[in-house]
C-alpha cells in the first residue's frame, strides 16, 4: 500500500545541542561529598549518547548521529578510532546497545510493521564476529530499552506488546517484559506499567514509572528462580521516596545500590545520584562535578567500578563542532 495524503508533525527539544559520554570512577563505599572526577569517553563530534560499558576498561557501546542517523559505535580506551558496529544499514533508528557474550543487543527500526501507524521498534541481536542478525521481538510487538541480566541468560524490555501507541509522550504506558535469551517466545509480563528496566544479578529488576502521587519513582521486583512462575504475589514495590523525581535506574550487581537521574524541587538541573536501597540514602555525584549541567541516563560497568552518563559538554551545532571540552 502506497501512503498518500499530508503528514502533520511537531517536534520538541533544541535546534542546537550536543551530547558526549562521560565516566566517573566509583569508590568502594559511598562517602558524602566524594570527588568522583570525570573524563570524556567520546570525541565531541555530533551527538553521542545512551552508552553501556562492556568491561572494566571503560570500553563502551553507544549511539552516535555522526553519519546523519543514529548508528551504534564501539569505543575502546586509548584508541582514537570509533568503530562502527555493523547492524542493518536500512534502519534510521538504533538505540540502547548492549554487548554480551559476543553479541550486541539493540533496538532498531528496519522492518516495517504489517499495518500503518504501528511502531517499527523491535529488539535485535547481531553477532560481532560475523554480523548475523536475529530478531528477538515477536512480529506484531513493540519493544524498547533492553537490559541483559548479569549471566546474560535473561532479557528485560519495556514493551507495548501488540498494543497501539495511545498518544502519550511523557509517561509511556509500556509493560516490563522478561524472557530467556535462549527462547524469546517465553515472554512474561512482570509489571503492567513501567519503563527503563535494569538488572541486579539475574533475579532483581528495577524500573521507573510515575507513581499514583505524581512523583516519578523507582520500583523493584524480585523474580522467582523460574520466572515463568511469576505471579501477582510478587508485585513491584516502590523503592525511592516521594518529593524527588527519580528516573532511568542503573543497578549494581555487587551491592544493593542503583544509579539514578534525579530532579529535585529545589534544583534547576537533572543530576546523577547513587541511591542506597537499604539505607534509603542518596549520594550526589554529578552535582559535585558540574552543578550547572543536565545529566542523563546513567550506566554502570559490570563490576561497578565506573559510572557513565551523557551530558551537554557545551552548546554546539549538532553536526560539526568537534572542539570538545570536559
Amino acid at each position: 500500500m502506497e501512503p498518500t495524503g499530508t503528514i502533520v508533525f511537531t517536534t520538541i527539544g533544541r535546534v542546537d545541542y550536543g551530547f558526549d559520554i562521560f565516566s566517573a570512577k566509583l569508590p568502594t563505599n559511598f562517602p558524602d561529598n566524594w570527588d568522583y572526577g570525570e573524563h570524556c569517553l567520546t570525541d565531541g563530534i555530533s551527538i553521542n549518547f545512551n552508552g553501556q560499558f562492556s568491561d572494566e576498561d571503560e570500553t563502551i557501546t553507544y549511539v552516535s548521529e555522526r553519519s546523519g542517523s543514529s548508528r551504534i559505535y564501539l569505543n575502546r580506551p586509548h584508541i582514537s578510532k570509533h568503530e562502527l558496529i555493523q547492524t542493518p544499514t536500512e534502519s534510521l533508528f538504533h538505540d540502547r546497545p548492549v554487548i554480551n557474550n559476543g553479541l550486541v543487543y539493540y533496538v532498531s527500526a528496519h522492518e516495517p510493521p504489517e499495518k500503518p501507524f504501528r511502531s517499527w521498534s523491535a529488539l535485535y541481536s547481531t553477532r560481532i564476529d560475523d554480523g548475523k542478525t536475529v530478531r528477538l521481538t515477536p512480529y506484531g510487538s513493540v519493544d524498547y530499552s533492553p537490559a541483559i541480566s548479569k549471566s546474560g541468560k535473561f532479557i528485560a524490555v519495556a514493551s507495548y506488546g501488540s498494543q497501539r501507541w495511545r498518544g502519550e509522550f511523557h509517561d509511556l504506558q509500556t509493560d516490563i517484559v522478561v524472557f530467556p535469551d535462549s527462547d524469546p517466545t517465553k515472554r512474561v509480563v512482570i509489571s503492567q506499567h513501567g519503563g527503563w528496566p535494569t538488572w541486579s544479578g539475574d533475579s532483581t529488576i528495577y524500573f521507573h514509572r510515575q507513581a499514583d502521587d505524581g512523583w516519578w519513582s523507582i520500583f523493584r521486583v524480585e523474580l522467582p528462580e523460574n520466572f515463568e512462575d511469576f505471579g501477582s504475589s510478587a508485585a513491584p514495590f516502590r523503592v525511592t521516596p516521594p518529593d524527588i523525581h527519580c528516573f532511568t535506574p542503573a543497578a549494581m550487581h555487587n551491592k544493593n545500590s542503583i544509579a539514578i537521574a534525579t530532579r529535585r524541587k529545589d534544583k534547576n538541573y537533572r543530576h546523577i545520584e547513587i541511591f542506597d536501597v537499604d539505607s534509603r540514602k542518596f549520594y550526589p555525584v554529578t552535582e559535585v562535578l558540574n552543578p550547572n549541567f543536565h545529566h542523563y541516563n546513567p550506566f554502570i560497568s559490570p563490576e561497578s567500578t565506573f559510572l557513565g552518563y551523557h551530558r551537554f559538554p557545551r552548546r554546539v551545532s549538532m553536526w560539526g563542532d568537534n572542539n570538545s571540552t570536559s
